[in-house]
């Protein structure tokens, strides 16, 4: 369940943090937070991708 929440709360936390701490922090190396939150949004949706295709029963999250 938590990695339904993190696949689109991670890019946005990525997003945030450059926003925020980017060009004064970061400077050069703030596209590692964007890349790797993307990758690790990816991972996650494919690891609930193999398991559905399994036969997990399908996750039920209320929106609003």
């Amino acid at each position: 369940m938590l990695s339904v929440v993190l696949i689109p709360l991670l890019p946005l936390l990525a997003v945030l943090i450059n926003g925020i701490f980017g060009r004064k922090y970061l400077k050069e190396s703030s596209h590692y937070f964007a890349v790797g939150s993307v990758a690790i949004s990816f991972v996650l949706s494919i690891s609930l991708l193999i398991k559905m295709l399994s036969g997990a029963s399908p996750i039920d999250v209320t929106v609003y």
